[in-house]
């Protein structure tokens, strides 16, 4: 999802934490800065980026076990990311009725499983080369996507219609 959304990633790991399975550590919005109108207008595009970041793992695991829960929302990811999209979402809805955040809330997960769909190619790459190495640096990440940028589309569809998993919401 970072890479889709150009921003850069400082490493990536499936090595378990004292608080996580694994993580994606990236450059992003400091926590502490104060919210008025004027800043908030400013960096919304980069905040509802954030947000999808913080989706993306609940939506790749959501589309791998197919999970959906009774309300309709997907199952999934870490506490901590709940977390971050919570705070990231108050912020950009402050002040504003229950049922904007909800719909809000709705089009960015769709954002967000749009472009896990169209990237799950290297999504899997990834995995796979996870699992062989266990951490790797953003600059070995973007190496490894750079070398799979090469296949025609024709062939990663073709690889998706027949193994790829599929999400409808």
């Amino acid at each position: 999802m970072l890479i889709a959304l150009n921003r850069p990633v400082v490493n990536v790991t499936i090595v378990p934490g004292e608080n996580f399975a694994g993580m994606v550590k990236h450059k992003g919005v400091s926590d502490d800065i104060e919210m008025d109108l004027w800043w908030l207008s400013e960096v919304r595009p980069e905040l509802e980026e954030l947000i999808m970041v913080s989706m993306a793992g609940q939506g790749a695991e959501c589309i791998l076990a197919a999970r959906k829960n009774r309300a309709g929302y997907w199952n999934g990811g870490s506490s901590e990311d709940a977390m971050t999209i919570s705070h990231w979402m108050d912020q950009l809805c402050k002040n504003k009725r229950f049922s904007l955040y909800r719909h809000y809330h709705a089009v960015l997960w769709s954002r967000t499983v749009d472009i896990l769909q169209l990237e799950w190619w290297n999504i899997d790459h990834l995995a796979n080369r996870l699992l062989e190495v266990r951490t790797m640096t953003g600059d070995e990440v973007t190496e490894l996507l750079e070398s799979h940028a090469s296949t025609s589309l024709t062939d990663r569809f073709a690889w998706q219609d027949t193994w790829a998993p599929s999400l409808s919401i």
